[in-house]
């Protein structure tokens, strides 16, 4: 045993993709999970509380291209591709 505990992959969806104006996460989400979108420099665009297993983001203003949905739930952590066409 090497004592590094491994990341536990985190399944959700997130509707419609690609999207325009707002997606829905949907999953099932413990309290005080945190989502968060990330652009193609690293950057964290986006980021906020998940407070339902089917939960609407807002991104209006955010530019059109690709974008990572990062879902940190408890201990487990999922990432999706996310595509913003305006």
């Amino acid at each position: 045993v090497s004592g590094i505990d491994e990341a536990v992959n985190f399944d959700f969806a997130i509707m419609p993709n690609p999207a325009k104006n707002q997606i829905s996460i949907r999953g099932e989400f413990e309290q005080g999970t945190v989502y968060e979108l990330i652009n193609q420099l690293g950057q964290t665009a986006l980021s906020g509380t998940i407070h339902s297993n089917n939960h609407l983001v807002n991104f209006a203003d955010l530019n059109t291209g690709f974008y990572l949905v990062k879902v940190k739930s408890g201990e487990k952590v999922g990432v999706k591709k996310l595509v913003i066409a305006k």
